[in-house]
């Protein structure tokens, strides 16, 4: 073959073996993309819609799922396809791009993983300097060079591997590695190996810097009980990422280099799928369980948009007003609902007023029928008939006391002419000792 051009289509032997299980691994690799984009996206889309999670920490950790999703979008769906295909084939520039994609996410997880470490570094050993140093515009500047680094140099790798002319087309493998296609190669050129080895080299020195701050972290820990606390809460799922993807990067890399032509099919394939399906899991699942504020907003967004459809169904709402409802943000001090209902009680205040202010300027129609009097309502009767019955009560009490000082006034009168006062009085002695002298008598 003279050059590059005459390889246009690569043969995949890795699925050569399979054709009786075709069915289930379908099943099950499907299955596990879905809870990929499940667990990812929930905590990518916990991380954008809570402002109280837009610190570094987090945002990184946004970035590293969103990671997850571009790289096993280069294989899951490539691999669903040939499950369902009897050919297993794969285009020259398909071939590159899937490579490309692959090696260019699991770079930059390392990058990532390596910001993470330096954040949980200034945060614990120089909690001083921390928002200082930590500020909103050098994060977005740490997350570009960490994603337009790694993707700039497998470009080169890329481009280099590009050039090469191919003497053959067939990769066993179930998807396109760099490496695999410069084997292809009718000779090895200089490109193919110094750049390589500059990517291992420079990746290399972010595992050593990983390994510093953690040496300073546990140093700094062990002397506070509140550090060591904040260690195990943030930093031990990062190490638990973190060996999980340079396990599952050695695991493939040195079997690929080194592996036995002996060892069975499907375990060459799962020893190349490791890095496209542990990792993507794993680290949101991690994240998500450890992780106190994230764990809660999840468990919160769960309950809350379950109890929030359940009354919205037993609601009257319009299906416009549903969707606000349902989208607002969740603030425990603001009720199940949000701030939704007070933007919603505003608007129908506003709407009202408006009507009543367009009223008034309406031109008014004469009315020929008679103004009928407004009928009192219930609450005004009753006040009415309690008014009146008081009334009557004063009255009776007023003429009840006028009786009675009547009378009073009539008892007031001379005695008669028979009463005891009076046969009292007209028996009385006129001197002290005459009444003795009558009784002695």
């Amino acid at each position: 073959m003279d050059n590059v051009s005459v390889v246009t289509v690569f043969t995949l032997s890795g699925l050569s073996g399979i054709a009786n299980y075709k069915i289930t691994i379908f099943i099950f690799t499907l299955l596990c993309y879905c809870v990929i984009w499940l667990v990812n996206l929930t905590i990518i889309v916990t991380v954008i819609v809570d402002k109280s999670l837009h610190e570094p920490m987090y945002i990184f950790l946004c970035n590293l799922c969103f990671n997850g999703l571009y790289g096993t979008a280069a294989f899951y769906p490539k691999l669903l396809y040939d499950l369902l295909s009897t050919i297993h084939v794969i285009s020259y520039a398909g071939c590159l791009l899937q490579g490309l994609m692959v090696h260019s996410s699991i770079c930059t997880d390392f990058s990532l993983l390596a910001l993470m470490a330096y954040d949980r570094y200034v945060a614990i050993c120089r909690p001083l300097v921390y928002h200082s140093l930590m500020t909103t515009q050098r994060v977005c500047i740490f997350v570009f060079f960490a994603w337009i680094t790694p993707f700039s140099l497998i470009l080169m790798s890329t481009i280099t591997t590009a050039t090469s002319r191919l003497c053959g087309s067939h990769i066993p493998r179930i998807y396109c590695i760099n490496w695999l296609i410069s084997n292809l190669a009718c000779s090895a050129s200089v490109a193919t190996i110094i750049i390589p080895a500059f990517n291992y080299t420079f990746y290399f020195g972010h595992a050593v810097f990983v390994f510093w701050s953690y040496v300073h972290l546990i140093k700094t820990c062990q002397s506070s009980k509140e550090n060591w606390n904040k260690f195990m809460q943030t930093c031990v799922p990062h190490l638990f990422s973190l060996a999980v993807v340079v396990v599952s990067f050695l695991f493939d890399m040195l079997y690929m280099r080194f592996g036995s032509k002996e060892i069975p099919q499907s375990f060459e394939n799962f020893m190349a799928m490791e890095i496209l399906f542990i990792p993507p899991i794993i680290n949101p699942l991690m994240y998500g369980f450890k992780l106190t504020k994230i764990r809660k907003r999840v468990l919160n967004f769960i309950c809350v948009s379950g109890e929030r459809a359940l009354w919205l169904n037993l609601s009257g709402l319009g299906d416009a007003q549903k969707a606000e409802v349902m989208d607002a943000a969740y603030d425990p001090t603001k009720g199940l609902f949000g701030p939704a209902l007070e933007r919603m009680r505003e608007t129908s205040t506003r709407r009202k007023q408006e009507g009543e202010v367009f009223n008034l300027y309406l031109p008014r129609k004469p009315n020929s029928q008679p103004q009928q009097v407004p009928r009192a309502g219930f609450a005004a009767t009753a006040a009415a008939v309690r008014g009146r019955q008081s009334g009557v009560r004063m009255q009776r009490g007023a003429g009840g006391q006028q009786d009675a000082h009547q009378a009073k006034v009539e008892n007031r009168r001379p005695w008669g002419k028979h009463s005891f006062a009076a046969v009292a009085a007209k028996n009385k002695p006129s001197h002290p000792g005459e009444g003795k002298k009558k009784r002695s008598a």
